[in-house]
């Protein structure tokens, strides 16, 4: 596996993970 495909599938796993958790939290908030 390329290390760049390997890179780009983190990064966006992480965008994903932290968007969602913002979101969790936001509604925890409210």
């Amino acid at each position: 596996k390329p290390v760049n495909d390997l890179s780009r599938g983190a990064l966006v796993d992480d965008i994903v993970y932290t968007i969602a958790l913002t979101a969790i939290q936001s509604a925890q908030q409210q």
